[in-house]
């Protein structure tokens, strides 16, 4: 009950683990499809039930697993929904370490910077073939996670102050934006800023604009630089 047709995991049947979040899982799945069982009451399908396809689990081993059915941790439903696409299982085995989560908030190509893994889903929806990548050279170090995460809030900050500059409704602008602006977009926003005549405070947001995109070109240079140094050294 509540699934819908045509979504990304129609004909698919899920078993929650108890240690899994149902309640986000059980959204997500059923918005998308897909249909869903946990121990428990109120449950359509039972943790034998022959009909499952996908067992998820949160926990580092199984204590037996059931033929016919694909394992996977939680992060498996989240990242194929982030990237509109099933992704390989054997990415998110039970125990396996996982592939980088990667925010649906940052534009890699308007960023200037795109991470491996994000390439090889790339590659999987445009239908290429391609090896399953090794999680211990696709992984993201901690300098590049945070690299990430600075990037996704300097996104959603210059939404705002563009939208402030503009004199658009900030509020509608977070609730429909995306990780900002292309390259293109960029340029014809600067020269059509450069022929405003704009007040003291428009002229600071600007001016913040301005050096957001430079700090940003920055720091998608020093991430190209260190991922052909991590290659060399290969």
């Amino acid at each position: 009950e509540g699934e819908r047709e045509g979504g990304l995991f129609d004909g698919m049947v899920f078993f929650l683990s108890r240690e899994t979040p149902r309640e986000s899982l059980t959204f997500v799945i059923r918005s998308l499809g897909g249909s869903v069982g946990w121990e428990g009451e109120g449950s359509k399908y039972g943790a034998d039930h022959p009909s499952i396809t996908h067992h998820v689990v949160d926990r580092p081993k199984l204590r037996e697993e059931v033929s016919g059915r694909e394992y996977v941790q939680p992060q498996w439903v989240y990242d194929s929904v982030n990237f509109g696409v099933a992704l390989p299982v054997d990415l998110y085995g039970v125990g396996k370490k996982l592939p980088p989560h990667l925010s649906p908030f940052v534009d890699d190509e308007a960023e200037g910077y795109t991470p491996d893994y994000a390439k090889f889903v790339a590659n999987l929806k445009s239908g290429e073939e391609q090896s399953i990548p090794s999680m211990k050279a696709q992984n993201l170090s901690k300098e590049e996670a945070e690299e990430r995460q600075e990037q996704e809030d300097e996104a959603r900050y210059r939404t705002e102050l563009e939208a402030e500059v503009s004199g658009k409704d900030v509020k509608a602008v977070k609730a429909g934006s995306g990780a900002g602006a292309s390259g293109e977009r960029d340029e014809d926003d600067e020269e059509e800023m450069e022929g405003m005549v704009m007040t003291r405070k428009d002229r600071k947001l600007y001016e913040a604009i301005q050096k957001s995109k430079t700090t940003k070109r920055e720091r998608a240079a020093k991430l190209t630089e260190r991922r052909k140094k991590n290659k060399t050294r290969k």
